[in-house]
């Protein structure tokens, strides 16, 4: 059995001090109310009286209203029996009976000292987690029992508030929010009739009226002597309030851009499932999830496909190696399936015309007769006449080079072409490489700023192993291999070259699967082929070079090709002299 406390000497007597030990100890422990009246034998009445009374006298204390020095000493002795020894009982720190906080999310809280740490014990316990996790600033009243969350932003609006009006260090800081409520209608304005000078009632437009209003409601107001620490911590943390109110206002535009995003997606869904695909000529394929629809006429392609505001739809052309063809933006799923019908029925009708006049070409071609050939037996060259007395050798490097920088452009199917290219000069390939200029010469024979590039050895060999021997320790030593695994160079082949006759002798070499390198030519084969091409040359037979080369009229005209021809006839050490000089004649002529 509990040991009491503070029993009274006689019977329903109590002693001020007893009567204070047990207000103290409901004090510190008000759950325990019935057990402390149970223990000292009292009502639960009896206490609420004695506690009220409690309150009531100590009060007077720090209000000034006990004057005279009895009462004053009365007074202060009942109170002081708080630490006295003939109670067991010590006197608690007041806890604070408001508080402010500052949440930043995951990256720390702030507060004053004189803020409690700990959520109120009166908050739910489902919202003591937020308390310490919801961003931006909590403010509560101990007494009031009310706690208001602000959004950064509405921090920084409240502390500017506080600076414009200084109305607050006597009348306290009232917490409000902004609430949006019907707004009653205005009153009807009154008009002078110009016939009877009457007062009459004119509406005012429906049209003009505002439905709504925006007013701000105070939830509570803060105790005038903690006005200046609240205004003390708005203003330490104002940057960083700031600073949360813009990411809260950029997370604000993104959650509604996507919630808009969202509800536009529905509606373009049901929009899907309702459309009438009897209307349409061609056959589509709905693919729902990514809101796509796909139509195939080959060779082309139709992609219709809602845009990432899942509010326009748009249209995609694609053509074997050809630039896709984008249609204008639709508003309705059927416009922009039908704007892609008609597309790819208009470039089916085209195709299908230009493929009709091409073989209408070659049909004519065939019917027409042949233009006839000249007459090469007067300068026909043998390939006899084009072998050397004496053959001497160099080392042959072929290489195509990737450009340094490039842009990209996509195509139709997927298909990447590349534009804007820059690619090294022979120095730094070179460099790159660690071959010598006094070892090799670097050639780059379509132009200065083109990938293909030819190695010739600066040494000239008498002997074809010879050659063959030094062809692979020039590959060996270059860096060539590496470059390769690096994607620097996508193919390369070396080996030896007749100086004289230009053939071709390959020892190995790296290639591209997609694109490797032709099979070589026998030297036979090689040799009939210069000599058909001295013989044009020396005709000047224009036909027969564009057939042998492969070139059509839109490529390269007659006129070009001559000119290449008179070129190669003025080189010719196979040609008669005179011929040659006709040529070298021409070419003067022609360039004035």
């Amino acid at each position: 059995m509990p040991q009491q406390k503070n029993v009274p000497t006689h019977r329903g007597e109590h002693s001020p001090e007893f009567k204070l030990g047990v207000v103290l100890e409901y004090i510190q422990s008000p759950k325990k109310k019935k057990r402390i009246c149970q223990e000292n034998k009292i009502s639960e009445e009896l206490l609420a009286q004695w506690h009220q009374e409690f309150v009531a006298k100590a009060s007077q204390i720090f209000s000034g209203s006990i004057s005279s020095p009895v009462q004053l000493q009365s007074a202060s002795q009942e109170i002081s029996a708080i630490s006295s020894p003939k109670t067991d009982f010590q006197v608690l720190p007041a806890q604070p009976t408001w508080g402010i906080r500052l949440n930043k999310g995951t990256y720390g809280s702030y507060q004053p000292p004189s803020s409690s740490t700990k959520p109120p014990s009166w908050l739910p316990e489902s919202y003591q987690k937020e308390w310490f996790n919801m961003r931006g600033v909590i403010i509560w009243d101990e007494h009031l029992r009310k706690m208001e969350d602000l959004f950064a932003g509405e921090a920084v609006r409240l502390l500017e508030k506080l600076r414009k009006n200084p109305k607050w260090r006597e009348e306290g800081i009232a917490i409000t929010r902004i609430i949006t409520r019907s707004k009653s209608p205005d009153e009807p304005k009154q008009k002078r009739s110009r016939k009877k000078g009457k007062l009459e009632t004119e509406p005012v437009s429906e049209e003009k009226k505002p439905e709504s209003e925006k007013i701000e409601e105070e939830l509570f107001r803060l105790n005038v002597e903690v006005g200046d620490e609240v205004f003390a911590f708005l203003e330490q943390h104002e940057a960083l309030l700031r600073e949360m109110a813009e990411e809260d206002e950029k997370h604000k535009i993104k959650v509604l851009g996507d919630v808009y995003t969202m509800i536009l997606g529905w509606a373009q869904a049901d929009e899907e499932k309702k459309i009438d695909l009897t209307k349409l000529a061609l056959l589509w394929e709905r693919r729902a999830e990514s809101h796509t629809w796909v139509c195939n006429l080959p060779p082309n392609r139709g992609t219709v496909v809602l845009n990432k505001s899942n509010m326009y739809w748009s249209s995609c052309i694609e053509r074997p190696n050809r630039f896709k063809h984008d249609s204008p933006l639709f508003v309705d799923l059927e416009e922009a399936l039908q704007w892609t019908e008609k597309e790819l029925l208009s470039f089916q009708k085209e195709e299908a015309e230009a493929a009709e006049k091409e073989a209408q070409a070659e049909t004519e071609a065939a019917t027409q007769s042949v233009r006839p050939r000249m007459d090469l037996t007067p300068y026909r060259i043998d390939p006899a006449a084009l072998e050397p007395e004496r053959i001497t050798y160099r080392v042959l490097i072929e290489l195509t080079r990737m450009p340094d920088h490039f842009k990209t452009m996509e195509m139709s199917f997927g298909k990447v072409m590349r534009y804007d290219e820059e690619f090294p000069g022979p120095m730094r390939i070179a460099h790159e490489l660690g071959i010598s200029d006094t070892v090799a010469t670097i050639e780059q024979p379509v132009g200065p700023n083109d990938g293909y590039n030819i190695i010739r050895s600066t040494a000239i060999y008498y002997q074809a192993q010879i050659a063959m021997a030094q062809a692979q320790q020039l590959w060996d030593a270059s860096d060539i291999q590496r470059q390769y695994k690096e994607g620097k160079i996508t193919q390369a082949r070396y080996g030896i070259e007749e100086v004289e006759t230009h053939y071709c002798t390959w020892l190995g070499g790296l290639e591209e699967r997609e694109h490797p390198w032709r099979s070589p030519q026998t030297r036979e084969q090689h040799m009939a082929d210069w000599a058909i091409e001295e013989t044009l040359a020396y005709a000047l037979d224009v036909d027969g070079f564009r057939e042998v080369l492969h070139v059509s009229s839109e490529f390269m005209s007659d006129d070009k090709l001559l000119e290449i021809l008179h070129h190669r006839r003025a080189r010719s050490k196979h040609i008669p002299v005179a011929t040659r000089l006709e040529s070298e004649q021409w070419i003067k002529q022609r360039s004035k």
